[in-house]
This record gives C-alpha cells, structure tokens and sequence, in this order.
C-alpha cells in the first residue's frame, strides 16, 4: 500500500475536520431537543482525532508538516 502524499493528508484532514463538526453539531442539536442521543457529547471528535493520528502514521516523512 502506497503512502498519502501532502495534498491527500490534507484533504483527509480537512474532510473529517469538517465531518466531526458537523457530528457533533448533530449531537448537540439533539440534546438541546430533549432527545438522548445514543453517542455523547465529544465521541466523534475523539474518533475523529484517532483517525487523523493514523492518517499521519500513513503519510510520507518528508510530507509531514
């Protein structure tokens, strides 16, 4: 399997960056409804942060900055 270079870290960056807010605003607005959601406040964004540790772990050195 062929490493991410530079740009594609940084769209995956960005995507799930996005995704996360967008989760969480979700969770939020649930709650704030009166629903229970079935994920808590702050588990997408840790997830998310999991996920981009191990973009970064599949990125090439020298594209790391």
């Amino acid at each position: 399997m062929t490493k991410f270079n530079g740009y594609e870290r940084q769209l995956i960056r960005d995507a799930l960056s996005n995704h996360s807010i967008a989760l969480e605003n979700e969770v939020q607005d649930a709650v704030e409804a009166g629903k229970n959601p079935i994920f808590a406040e702050g588990f997408f964004e840790m997830t998310i942060k999991e996920l981009l540790g191990k973009v970064d772990t599949m990125t090439l050195k020298r594209d790391l900055k």
